[in-house]
């Protein structure tokens, strides 16, 4: 948000929009309220999404989880979590991203864990991760970066 360049580019496209005058501008923590109410809008429609889908199939799960790990350059560990499934009206596959989150290394059981947290941090506590998703495909990809 402080960088000039930025601010010019928001400017431009504002006036190529038709916008007059100088372009409105966010601060940054008027931003991360968006993204927060963005998010929140995000968890209501896969709460609801899942309890439809669990619906249409008749309580099987519907999703597959998917989830792959990596160490990023500044040797923070995360992992990526997401589902997909086939729409029955739309009858085309989604994907869906869950979340990208911290973990503290690349273990089974604290991939898991974070996993499950995730889970049900999304479609709430009244599904268990069984009951939503009939397989999983996992990939990680953890590297040490030490210097020995």
């Amino acid at each position: 948000m402080e960088d000039e360049s930025f601010r010019d580019m928001c400017q431009s496209f504002y006036a190529a929009g038709g916008g007059r005058g100088k372009a409105p501008q966010s601060t940054r923590r008027g931003l991360l309220k968006m993204i927060d109410a963005e998010f929140e809008c995000f968890l209501t429609f896969t709460k609801h999404l899942g309890r439809i889908m669990i619906e249409y199939s008749l309580s099987n799960p519907f999703a597959q989880l998917m989830d792959d790990g990596a160490s990023l350059t500044n040797h923070h560990k995360c992992l990526a979590i997401g589902m997909e499934f086939i729409d029955p009206h739309l009858e085309q596959n989604f994907a869906i991203c869950l979340g990208m989150m911290r973990i503290t290394d690349g273990c089974n059981i604290t991939t898991e864990t974070v996993l499950r947290k995730c889970v049900r941090r999304t479609f709430g506590t009244s599904h268990s991760v069984e009951e939503l998703f009939h397989s999983r495909m996992m990939c990680k990809m953890f590297i040490n970066n030490s210097k020995s």
